[in-house]
């Protein structure tokens, strides 16, 4: 376990700048951006409701509580896509800088290589961004207090005692467990392709599995193909390419969208 220790630190020390700098950059440029906007439509608010009772004025700034998704989407974005080019690119750029000589003269086996390869794109890198995620929010509620405070308006309560503020940590740590299974399959698939090809993982991994995918999908609108050819294009090809996106799995789930959902496609 201390050898397994060390790789997660050698993954991280490597990859600091993408999975610590960015997203910290990242929360901290949308931080500050919902929070000027914040003060900005609570003053508004503020002056919009000064005649109306406290009721009134207490529902239209609790209702501002909730910008704190426009923290929250781009950074699962963000973590999405730069898991997969992590898995795309950790085996083959170990073989590319013969990095993978050093690491094979320790006693050190393949095995737990690729295992903490998995651990730190589907462990350590969403809890770095969950962690910023939740000191963003933290600020976003102390300049919501503060900015309640100027105006002499306390949303204490109606900022940190709301119960979709209360549930939040409850629902980043099941997001990041759904995240975990999910993702498993793009994660297999590009260290599978960073292993094996040489040069160009990225056509390998990302660009052919869409081209079948949009053969498939011609095939389907010119001779309505049965459904087990949408079922591979689905749950195969397309799991294959997109699962590190969080919340991609709403299209599976979703009636409306999803492709399995109609029968006669």
């Amino acid at each position: 376990m201390k050898a397994f220790g060390w790789l997660l630190k050698r993954e991280l020390w490597e990859h600091k700048s993408m999975f610590v700098w960015l997203p910290i950059t990242i929360t901290a440029l949308l931080t500050l951006f919902v929070s000027a906007s914040f003060v900005s439509a609570f003053s508004t608010a503020i002056n919009m409701n000064a005649g109306a009772s406290f009721a009134v004025q207490h529902h239209a700034i609790a209702k501002l509580a909730y910008t704190h998704i426009i923290l929250i989407v781009p950074l699962f974005l963000a973590m999405g896509i730069v898991i997969a080019f992590y898995a795309l690119g950790a085996l083959h750029s170990d073989r590319k800088n013969r990095s993978i000589w050093l690491w094979r003269s320790l006693p050190i086996s393949d095995a737990m290589t690729v295992w903490s390869k998995v651990a730190f794109a589907l462990g350590v890198a969403p809890l770095v961004t969950i962690t910023c995620i939740a000191l963003s929010l933290v600020i976003f509620a102390i300049v919501m207090c503060i900015a309640g405070a100027i105006f002499d308006f306390n949303i204490f309560n109606s900022v940190l005692w709301q119960p979709a503020t209360l549930r939040l940590p409850f629902q980043a740590i099941a997001l990041w467990t759904i995240y975990v299974f999910w993702a498993l399959p793009t994660i297999g698939w590009f260290l599978l392709i960073s292993a094996v090809v040489k040069r160009a993982p990225f056509v390998w991994a990302i660009a052919l599995p869409l081209v079948a995918a949009a053969i498939i999908s011609t095939m389907n609108l010119l001779f309505k193909l049965n459904h087990g050819f949408i079922w591979v294009r689905d749950e195969i090809i397309l799991r294959a390419v997109t699962s590190t996106v969080p919340g991609a799995w709403s299209y599976y789930l979703n009636p409306q969208i999803s492709f399995l959902s109609d029968p006669n496609i």
